[in-house]
């Protein structure tokens, strides 16, 4: 998408696979959709396992992907930073 005379924040993307048709407002949020894995699990890894199975097993818990979370907000940082410059 390209406008005229006028900063445009957002680049408009889209991608069809074999399961997904996935519409997005940056090309990092179609990229993040189509690379997660639907089938992982937390209670996949041994350690959590271990920890669920346990008598004492706790009532909440809480994961972030870090990296992931970062790729997610880098493009409306820049989004954020170039309506802010303008």
């Amino acid at each position: 998408m390209n406008v005229v005379g006028a900063p445009f924040p957002l680049a408009p993307a889209w991608c069809v696979t074999d399961e997904w048709l996935v519409f997005g407002l940056m090309p990092q949020t179609v990229r993040g959709i189509i690379s997660r894995e639907i089938d992982a699990s937390l209670a996949d890894v041994e350690e959590v396992r271990d920890l669920l199975e346990n008598a004492n097993a706790p009532a909440m818990l809480s994961y972030c992907d870090t990296p992931r979370l970062v790729q997610t907000l880098y493009p409306w940082l820049q989004m954020g930073a170039q309506l802010l410059a303008t």
